[in-house]
């Protein structure tokens, strides 16, 4: 359960960071920069992907 737990936080992280930066550059007045959003975007994936590397060593652990 720590697993699912750890990787569906992660899969968060990946989704917030892609999606939420994305519809703010679709409105008249963007809340993030180019670079912000860019940050934004590649900072979540790196802590989603860290975060689904987690959950799998929890699950080798129970082997």
């Amino acid at each position: 359960m720590t697993a699912t737990f750890v990787n569906n936080i992660g899969a968060g992280f990946i989704i917030a960071g892609i999606v939420a930066p994305g519809l703010s550059l679709l409105s008249d007045r963007p809340m993030l920069s180019d670079a912000a959003f860019l940050g934004a975007g590649v900072g979540c994936a790196v802590l989603g992907l860290a975060l689904h590397s987690l959950g799998r060593s929890a699950l080798r652990r129970i082997r």
